[in-house]
């Protein structure tokens, strides 16, 4: 038990960069998303990794009711309720942070649609 904890003090938190993209790309493929992402990938907002291992990322999307939705995707093995509850905190701080209170969802949806096109075309 003493393992795990120590291994979560290890995990470092941090926000997205254009630089790691790729491989929350491969974390959310690896998930069954198939090759073509799509809105469920979202806007990625925080990552955690280990040394410079990507466990996992939080991003923000927009439900099917029309609200905005932080949604976890990690790597098996990773998995963890910790890890997913600090991802969950600090990307909702991230998107506070980044964009203020978000009163216009279409416009956030936008800015999704537009990074996933890009990097669809991109791939």
């Amino acid at each position: 038990m003493k393992t795990i904890a120590h291994q979560h003090r290890e995990v470092h938190y941090s926000p997205v960069y254009l630089s790691g993209l790729k491989s929350l790309i491969d974390i959310y493929r690896e998930q069954g998303a198939g090759t073509v992402l799509n809105a469920g990938f979202g806007l990625p907002l925080v990552q955690a990794s280990l040394g410079t291992e990507v466990l996992g990322f939080s991003s923000v999307s927009i439900s099917e009711e029309g609200s905005l939705v932080i949604r976890y995707f990690g790597k098996a093995g990773f998995d963890t309720t910790v890890i997913r509850q600090e991802l969950a905190q600090r990307a909702q701080e991230e998107l506070d942070h980044s964009f203020g209170k978000v009163e216009d969802v279409a416009a956030m949806q936008t800015q999704i649609t537009r990074l996933i096109g890009w990097l669809n075309n991109c791939n």
